[in-house]
């Protein structure tokens, strides 16, 4: 298998377990990505988002410097904005906040991120969430869905800890019409306590797709048609042994899933 060498990192720690949208095609030959770089051991205190594109002929030269300056963030996902910009939205493990940023057209070297008092807003973070996971959609491709999950176990919503939350912007990340919602049907009745990155989101035209799962947890898939406004919950594949592993015992053979789950949406939705 041959590949072509874009970026480096020194933190290796890519993803706990579902990718993050790390890549777009925009169906004119053009791709861009991004990863968490970082040029120097722990404790990592330049990590930030590298990013690379691709012109139709040839990538940029190999990358090692993240984006952000002195600003330590990770986890990036990458959306096309329906303005032509692109959009990059991760965190920043520091201070528990979700941050975002974009540049002036695909492709473009010049970046703005979001710090505190910068121009660029904030991402929701009420809650104190990390590990997003972003879809741009929506009329004019100018609605950017998130999903993301609370770092810290005194967060508590419909009984779960550390809660996985639903947030949405409607005029490319100015402001958050809906931010840090609960999904309908998540509650402790079957999650006891939620992790970092066991969740995926795809998007396109109005129509959302969310899916969660994790080790011990039931595989779920939330859609929606309204462009985020409403959504209906579907249980892909349950586990009888959730929120606690109540009446498991150390002989069962239990058939679960580790978290690294993905959705896509097709041409027909």
């Amino acid at each position: 298998m041959n590949g072509t060498i874009i970026g480096t990192t020194w933190y290796d720690l890519q993803t706990n377990s579902a990718v993050a949208r790390r890549i777009v095609n925009h169906g004119d030959g053009t791709l861009s990505a991004v990863w968490t770089a970082c040029t120097g051991a722990s404790p990592y205190n330049n990590r930030g988002t590298g990013y690379q594109y691709f012109d139709g002929t040839a990538w940029f030269p190999e990358v090692s410097n993240p984006l952000e300056q002195n600003h330590k963030t990770g986890w990036p996902n990458i959306g096309l904005l329906g303005s032509g910009k692109e959009f990059i939205m991760c965190h920043d493990g520091t201070v528990y906040n979700l941050q975002q940023g974009n540049n002036t057209i695909k492709g473009s070297q010049t970046w703005s991120f979001a710090t505190s008092g910068a121009t660029v807003p904030m991402a929701p973070s009420a809650e104190a969430s990390l590990w997003a996971r972003m879809a741009v959609a929506g009329p004019s491709d100018s609605t950017i869905h998130v999903i993301s999950n609370c770092a810290d176990t005194l967060i508590v919503k419909h009984g779960v800890k550390s809660p996985f939350l639903y947030s949405r912007s409607l005029n490319n990340g100015t402001t958050w019409s809906i931010k840090d919602s609960v999904l309908p049907g998540y509650t402790s009745a079957r999650t006891k306590q939620d992790g970092g990155d066991a969740y995926d989101i795809d998007a396109q035209n109005t129509n959302v797709a969310i899916v969660r799962g994790g080790l011990a947890e039931d595989v779920i898939l939330w859609r929606s048609s309204d462009n985020g406004n409403t959504f209906t919950q579907t249980l892909v594949d349950s586990i009888p042994f959730v929120r606690n592993m109540t009446g498991a015992t150390p002989t069962d053979t239990m058939f679960t899933n580790d978290g690294s789950v993905s959705v896509v949406l097709d041409n027909n939705n």
